[in-house]
């Protein structure tokens, strides 16, 4: 899953802790005689094995097209044994880290001549999107590009704010995550307290975490 660079302009914070952090979840399994084909497959596996555990914690809903994904790969023993693999390092090494991941990919480096650049975002700060509470902001150039988002959110019954600016870049992240059901699902819908822990695990209070 990719999403346009435009689309993440405000949500790109974390990129290099956690493209270190997959570097560190992967490194096990590195191996300087991988060939192009073969990284990309360990690296589209990761990506699987993280986001699969990041949907059943914010039970997202896209965390049945997910589900289902990894049902039929894992027909393959290989994909199978990598996904699981990862999905235990995962909740064992790296359970206080849950960002989803929307593109893994290789750049030049120095391990096996690639290294990993990483974008995510954090859920937690979209707990409600679309809703009284917590409209979606979305930026597009156009009149008739307003117009069929706001066609396509009423069918759902969603709330979006949509500004038509072209002096701006457009930025329809928000809107992706409400159609793709990369956002908290309605049982995880309810914000934490200002003082208590933070669920997206950084041992801060929300207040001095993600609502920021």
């Amino acid at each position: 899953m990719a999403f346009k660079s435009t689309d993440l302009v405000i949500d790109m914070n974390n990129t290099a802790l956690y493209s270190k952090l997959m570097m560190d979840f992967l490194a096990p399994i590195l191996l300087d005689t991988d060939t192009e084909e073969i990284l990309k497959k360990k690296l589209s596996n990761a990506q699987t094995s993280w986001n699969y555990e990041i949907a059943k914690k914010y039970q997202m809903p896209a965390f049945e097209e997910l589900q289902r994904q990894v049902s039929t790969n894992s027909a393959d023993k290989e994909y199978k044994t990598l996904f699981e693999y990862f999905t235990k390092r995962k909740n064992t090494g790296f359970s206080s880290y849950n960002n989803f991941i929307t593109e893994i990919q290789t750049v030049p480096g120095k391990i096996g001549g690639q290294t990993i650049s990483v974008t995510t975002f954090n859920p937690v700060k979209y707990i409600n999107l679309g809703a009284k509470l917590r409209p979606a902001i979305v930026n597009v150039q156009t009149e008739e590009e307003a117009l069929n988002i706001l066609m396509i959110v009423d069918k759902h019954g969603w709330l979006v704010i949509t500004e038509v600016r072209e002096d701006l870049p457009e930025n329809k992240l928000e809107f992706r995550l409400l159609i793709e059901g990369l956002h908290p699902g309605v049982s995880y819908q309810k914000a934490p307290l200002r003082n208590e822990p933070c669920p997206c695990g950084s041992g801060k209070t929300y207040r001095r975490c993600c609502e920021k």
